[in-house]
C-alpha cells in the first residue's frame, strides 16, 4: 500500500515528469504503432541502444502495414543487435495480425492486444495506457524498483506475488490520477533517471519525504535467486569459396536465434575434441574434411541465460553443401537477420566488420 496519499503522490511525480521528461523519439507523434513498436524495443534493452534501431524501423516502416507487408528477413536484418530475436519475429507476426484482421488498426484495450502474437500483460498495458488512456497500470522493472522502495516491501520483484502485488499498488496510483499515461510514464521515467538500481539520486526523487523505504534503498528491491547460466559451446566452421563470400545457413523459427542466419556448427560437449565438432559439421553438409586444423578462433559471448564460446576454423571450398544454405558476400550479409555473436564470430574468423 502506498505510505501517502495515492493523490498526494501523483500530482508530486507528474509535476516531476513534467519538468524533467526526456526528449525520447516515440514522445512525439504518439500513435499505437509508435507506442507498441518502441515498447517491443524497450524490453530489456537500454533506451540509448532502442533510439537508433527506432528511427530506422520508422523510416522503414511507417506504419504497421508497411512492417507487415515486409519479409522476416528484412524485419530481423533491421532488429540485428538487438538481441532476443523472437521479439523481432513476433512483433512481425503481430504486425501481420493486425493488418489481416483489424484493418491495420491497433485494438484500443490491453485485453483485445493480449490477442496479438508476442503481447503480454505489460506490453498490452503499455499500449493501451499511453496511446489510448485505458486506465491501466504498467509494470516494468523500473516501477516496480520505485514502488518496493516507496513502500520499504521486501517481496521479490520477480515472483508472480511480488507482481501481482507492485501492480496493485502501481493501480492505486493510476486510480488516483486523470492521466493514466502520465503516471505510468512518469513512473518509468523515476525509476530510469533517479531511482536507478545503483546510487539513486534520493535527494532530486519528488517522493522523498514520502519514501518510507529510503533509508534502506540500496537493499531494495529484493529478487529471487537466479539460475545460472548454461555453458554451451559450439564447434563452428565459416566455410569460403574462391571468391571469399562466406556460407550460411537459416535457423529454423523457433528457439535461440530462431530464423537468423549463421555458420556451419555443432554444439559440443564441454570434454569434447573440437576437431571432432569441425569434421561432423562438414561432413553432414557433404564436405570434404581437412586432415588437420589449426588452432580454433574462439569468440565468446554472454545472453542473459547462456554463456557461448564459439570454436572457429575457417575452410576455403570450391563446392557447396549440400544442405541448405546460401554464399553471401560481405555487403549482402549486412540484408540478412544475423545475431551480434555470429556477426562477431565471422568478424573474428574472416575480418568482416559487420557491427
Amino acid at each position: 500500500m502506498c505510505p501517502a496519499p495515492a493523490a498526494l503522490l501523483c500530482a508530486r511525480l507528474v509535476a516531476w515528469f513534467d519538468a524533467r521528461r526526456r526528449d525520447l523519439p516515440w514522445r512525439t507523434n504518439r500513435t499505437a504503432y509508435r507506442v507498441w513498436l518502441a515498447e517491443v524495443m524497450l524490453q530489456q534493452t537500454r533506451v540509448a541502444v532502442v533510439s537508433d534501431y527506432f528511427l530506422r524501423f520508422v523510416a522503414r516502416f511507417p506504419d504497421v502495414k508497411d512492417l507487415a507487408a515486409a519479409s522476416e528477413d528484412e524485419v530481423l536484418s533491421l532488429w540485428s543487435g538487438l538481441g532476443y530475436y523472437a521479439r523481432g519475429r513476433n512483433m512481425h507476426k503481430a504486425a501481420q495480425a493486425v493488418a489481416r484482421d483489424h484493418g491495420g488498426v491497433f485494438p484500443s484495450t490491453s485485453a483485445e492486444l493480449l490477442g496479438l502474437p508476442g503481447i503480454g500483460s505489460y506490453t498490452a498495458a503499455a499500449v493501451a495506457s499511453l496511446a489510448f488512456g485505458e486506465r491501466v497500470a504498467v509494470l516494468d522493472g523500473n516501477v516496480a524498483r520505485v514502488l518496493a522502495r516507496l513502500c520499504d516491501d521486501d517481496t521479490p520483484i520477480d515472483t508472480p506475488v511480488g507482481k501481482q502485488r507492485f501492480t496493485q499498488t502501481a493501480q492505486q496510483l493510476v486510480d488516483a490520477h486523470p492521466s493514466s499515461a502520465a503516471i505510468n510514464e512518469g513512473l518509468m521515467e523515476l525509476g530510469a533517471l533517479v531511482c536507478t538500481p545503483k546510487s539513486p539520486s534520493c535527494g532530486a526523487c519528488p517522493w522523498a519525504t514520502s519514501c518510507a523505504g529510503r533509508a534502506r534503498a540500496h537493499l531494495l528491491p529484493v529478487k529471487a535467486k537466479k539460475q545460472p547460466r548454461k555453458h554451451v559451446r559450439v564447434a563452428c566452421v565459416v566455410l569460403r569459396d574462391e571468391g571469399g563470400r562466406v556460407w550460411l545457413e537459416r535457423r529454423q523459427s523457433g528457439g535461440l536465434f530462431g530464423g537468423l542466419w549463421e555458420p556451419p556448427g555443432v554444439v559440443i560437449e564441454a570434454t569434447s575434441d573440437v576437431e571432432g565438432g569441425w569434421r561432423q559439421a562438414l561432413s553432414d553438409r557433404g564436405m570434404a574434411v581437412p586432415s588437420s586444423f589449426p588452432a580454433p578462433i574462439v569468440v565468446e559471448r554472454s545472453l542473459t541465460h547462456r554463456e557461448l564460446r564459439f570454436e572457429i576454423t575457417v575452410v576455403t571450398s570450391s563446392s557447396s553443401p549440400s544442405t541448405a544454405g546460401q554464399w553471401f558476400g560481405h555487403g549482402e550479409i549486412k540484408a540478412v537477420g544475423t545475431s551480434t555473436a555470429v556477426r562477431s564470430l565471422l568478424g573474428a574468423a574472416s575480418g568482416l566488420r559487420l557491427l
